[in-house]
């Protein structure tokens, strides 16, 4: 007889065709398993630290666009605007929110009546923006800074890794923001 055996066998009086096995076999399963595994544990800390990454340049954003607003909403209006910490704590200066009010006074204190602009609420304990030494930020009539420049770092404890923003609000009011620093 011809051709490969291993693919039919007789029984009787006819000629049954054996079917090739199907599916994988336990070996080749746990093999790709082991590969699966190997690359998901390289791709776990990229992962953690593309995540943490996110978040922070998040919470930097909204500072910054506050900060922006603030400076400009005090050169529109012709007096000073500040943007205040609600809570402030060692450690964690803006991270418990803030109000963007103006002075209408200029007496670099909120007092009754005078408008406030916006509220942030805060953010989770793991974020911090700022160490607790600066919890007023002053905008002039011109949109310059009182009493700075100031540097202020936005940080997530959760996130690995160099992960915050400098955030540097520089005399003139201009606001420059650095990437990739470690925070404490």
């Amino acid at each position: 007889m011809a051709g490969p055996q291993h693919s039919r066998f007789q029984t009787g009086s006819r000629v049954v065709a054996r079917q090739p096995p199907l599916g994988f076999t336990l070996v080749e399963a746990m093999i790709v398993l082991v590969v699966l595994s190997i690359l998901t544990s390289m791709a776990v800390p990229s992962l953690n630290f593309f995540l943490g990454k996110t978040s922070t340049v998040g919470i930097a954003s909204d500072f910054v666009n506050a900060l922006s607003f603030a400076r400009s909403e005090a050169t529109r209006r012709g007096v000073p605007v500040a943007v205040t910490a609600t809570t402030p704590v060692a450690g964690n200066g803006f991270g418990q929110g803030w109000t963007i009010w103006v002075d209408s006074n200029s007496n670099s204190t909120y007092d009754t009546g005078e408008p406030i602009l916006r509220k942030h609420a805060a953010y989770p304990t793991s974020v911090s923006i700022g160490d607790g030494s600066v919890t007023q930020i002053y905008f002039n009539q011109r949109g310059g800074l009182s009493g700075g420049p100031w540097q202020l770092k936005a940080c997530n404890s959760s996130a690995p890794g160099a992960t915050g923003y400098l955030v540097t609000i520089m005399a003139g009011g201009v606001i420059d923001v650095q990437d990739s620093i470690n925070c404490p």
